[in-house]
């Protein structure tokens, strides 16, 4: 392509491109006041580049004016300048229609009617002049003739005033445009809007700017604007100007920009094809009628015009169908298309915020509905306080499932009236109430306000919210299941961390003793528990403990926390155990709810002396097997902890030598039950260890085994916890415990 033919081919394909847009929105959505304005303004834009690229291509006059059509076609500018007041008719319509023109409905002629003058004088200003409109009524010679040319300076100087004057025009509805803009206080609340506020901006000024610095400053400084600037600067302007409003638009009322410019190509490809069609067809039945119908040929020429033109619309619209299912994949109806995307969205919403924005886009779209508010009982939003009245039906959200259809807003307070339920206020800007209801349940309710446009539902709005109440119910429940799902996944993560900060609370490796062995294990029901094992060595002595709190879980945890931070900061030889227990009764009754206890046996092994040193607050008994085999029951309790502030617990003493073996446990051993409901109890838990020996960790790994076993479920049903002891001695020392 050569280079001086390149630009005026861009310059035609562009504003081809925006007429076609233009056209195409005119015809899909020209029904809508915003569309249709946004359509106008693309089609009055198209013509600067086009006219721009006839100027390029065609033979111009030394003042610029481009020859064609066997005369002048005065600049390109004054069909374009339509553009000023098409912009300054948007910002009268976006986002809302502006209540002055309801009230004052001449508006838009007013608009326009500044500029159809404008047009007119151009036109016949070069053309036409007074003398030569008067001549023919200069009956008498000489009668007018020497007024006729006072007349002619005159209209020359109007007309010239005319053209200085009128630039400032298009600069004061531009301006009008960007004040209008600014001052819109819906366009900066408003989130969605804002997006758009810098395209409308940039396409508000572009024009201006252009205008005035090729256009209007010059006029203004008394010369003429440059013929090689004035169209390339103004072309360029109005195409982004364009393209911005357009986008701003489009993209608020959320049509896909290249699915409308590829409709509106197809359009005008459809419409071409058929007239190419038509002129053939009509060229051959020329010859044939021409031959066989001889002087009637003329006649049905004509019939098969007007029969094409019946039949061209219909034919247009039946093949764009075809072509709409066949490219797009649907009927082509925007509403439809809206729909789905919106059904597409909801498939990833993470709240009802992301809800509430997928929602905005079909309530614009489709109903012209800008206030709507989403209520959910399972998946409360975090910007929105739930009212008391919707809180109330949350108890009876099924009988709400009757709603099936749009409810006038006075309709849902007078049911809530008849079955003495709290009422909504009747204050509100909502005018209608649908359920979002499922088989299973009514999940929420959309509250709706009335149309923009003042018009009622109609049947086709009714069944599309039906549509959407049941997108809405599907998302919701989604919704609820994935917040449990991640509200589950986040409570196992906690419990997780807190079973390996509860599992670093008890003790590692057992320490090394020459007289004494030692292992335990603990066993939660859950992921934490409440029981406790521990042992210090001081010196020559070795304290040991196992523990109950009342309760599973989280709760018992906790405490089990503080009762180990509060025993390892007490024990210090050489306190007895009795001595201990009274300081950590007074520590847990000060620091635990009144509704928990703990049970706790307290061993203290004085190893130079081998006695056994033990207290105990209500724990189960340790089974104590002499190296014979004889089992000494240590039966002496105690008050448990936390009950009372104030309890002495006594300390008793035993002897304990080599072979001698102290099995300590909790009560999940003694009360693990089998599918009969049978305890596992003391008694069984005695025969067992009769029966089984070696190094304590065997015997805690056979004593598990076992309780397995006789698990119904073969699960712990309570926290189990074992600790066994053993001599190493020979001596074997027998006897009972004696009090301190």
């Amino acid at each position: 392509m050569a280079p001086e033919t390149f630009l005026p081919v861009m310059y035609f394909a562009a504003g081809a491109m925006m007429l076609a847009w233009g056209l195409g929105l005119l015809r899909r959505l020209g029904h809508e006041e915003l569309h249709r304005v946004v359509a106008f303004m693309l089609f009055f834009a198209g013509f600067a580049p086009i006219l721009a690229g006839i100027g390029l291509m065609q033979p111009s006059s030394a003042d610029g004016q481009i020859l064609l059509f066997g005369g002048y076609l005065e600049r390109f500018s004054y069909i374009w300048e339509f553009f000023f007041p098409t912009i300054l008719l948007f910002s009268l319509v976006f986002p809302r229609r502006h209540a002055v023109l309801e009230r004052f409905k001449i508006i838009p002629v007013l608009l326009y009617l500044p500029y159809i003058i404008h047009l007119v004088l151009i036109l016949t200003s070069s053309r036409v002049e007074p003398s030569d409109l008067l001549a023919p009524l200069d009956s008498s010679a000489g009668m007018l003739s020497e007024h006729l040319s006072t007349l002619d300076t005159i209209w020359s100087l109007g007309i010239s005033l005319h053209q200085l004057l009128f630039p400032g025009v298009n600069l004061l509805v531009g301006i009008g445009a960007l004040v209008l803009l600014a001052r819109n206080r819906e366009l900066r609340s408003r989130e969605m809007l804002k997006r758009q506020r810098l395209f409308l901006f940039l396409g508000f000024a572009l024009p201006l700017t252009g205008y005035l610095i090729a256009e209007a400053l010059p006029i203004f400084m008394g010369r003429a604007p440059s013929t090689v600037v004035r169209p390339h600067l103004l072309s360029a302007c109005v195409i982004l100007s364009s393209a911005a409003i357009a986008f701003a638009a489009i993209r608020y009322r959320f049509l896909r920009i290249r699915l409308l410019a590829r409709r509106g190509v197809m359009d005008i490809s459809v419409s071409i094809i058929l007239a190419v069609c038509y002129l053939f067809l009509l060229d051959r039945c020329q010859v044939i009628t021409s031959t066989y119908l001889g002087d009637l040929a003329g006649l049905f020429d004509a019939g098969l015009t007007v029969f094409a033109l019946v039949l061209f619309q219909p034919l247009v619209s039946r093949i764009e169908s075809v072509l709409d299912r066949r490219l797009f994949g649907h009927s082509g109806d925007p509403r439809r298309e809206s729909l789905r995307r919106f059904g597409a969205k909801l498939g990833d919403v993470h709240g009802l915020s992301d809800i509430h924005d997928a929602l905005q886009i079909v309530m614009h779209d489709i109903f012209h509905i800008d206030e709507f508010q989403v209520l959910a009982w399972g998946c409360p939003s975090e910007d929105v306080q739930m009212p008391a009245w919707f809180k109330e039906l949350g108890e009876r959200e099924n009988n709400l499932k009757e709603f099936q259809e749009p409810l006038l807003w006075t309709e849902f307070r007078a049911w809530c009236r008849r079955g003495q339920r709290l009422a909504p206020p009747p204050e509100t800007n909502y005018h209608y109430i649908l359920s979002l209801s499922d088989e299973a349940a009514c999940r929420g309710l959309l509250l709706l306000s009335a149309r923009s446009d003042r018009r009622g539902l109609r049947s086709i709005d009714r069944e599309h919210l039906v549509l959407v109440a049941g997108q809405l119910s599907a998302a919701i429940r989604n919704l609820m299941l994935l917040t449990e799902l991640l509200d589950k996944r986040l409570l196992e993560e906690e419990m997780q961390l807190a079973q390996r900060i509860q599992s670093g609370l008890l003790p590692g490796t057992p320490p090394e003793l020459d007289k004494v062995r030692l292992s335990g294990i603990s066993r939660p029901s859950l992921q934490v528990g409440g029981d406790y094992y521990d042992w210090l060595v001081m010196g020559d002595d070795l304290y040991f403990v196992i523990a109950d709190v009342s309760g599973k879980g989280i709760p018992a945890a906790m405490l089990m926390a503080t009762l180990q931070a509060s025993f390892r900061s007490i024990v210090r030889a050489p306190l007895t155990p009795g001595e201990i227990l009274s300081d950590l009764n007074r520590i847990i009754h000060d620091n635990s709810p009144a509704e928990r206890f703990i049970t706790l046996w307290l061993g203290a092994l004085r190893m130079n002396s081998g006695d056994l040193e033990y207290a105990s607050a209500g724990h189960p008994p340790p089974i104590l097997t002499r190296k014979g085999g004889l089992t000494v029951p240590l039966q002496e309790g105690g008050m448990l902890l936390g009950a009372f502030r104030d309890v002495d617990f006594s300390t008793y003493r035993i002897p304990f030598g080599g072979g001698d073996r102290l099995v300590c446990y909790t009560d999940g051993v003694s009360e693990t039950a089998n599918s009969s409901g049978e305890q596992f109890s003391d008694r069984r838990l005695v025969e067992l260890l009769t029966r089984i020996g070696g190094e304590p960790d065997e015997i805690i790994g056979d004593l598990l085994d076992d309780l397995t076993r006789f698990s119904a479920t073969g699960e712990p049903e309570d926290d189990c916890t074992l600790l066994v002891m053993m001599g190493q001695d020979a001596d074997s020392n027998e006897g009972v415990a004696c009090v301190e």
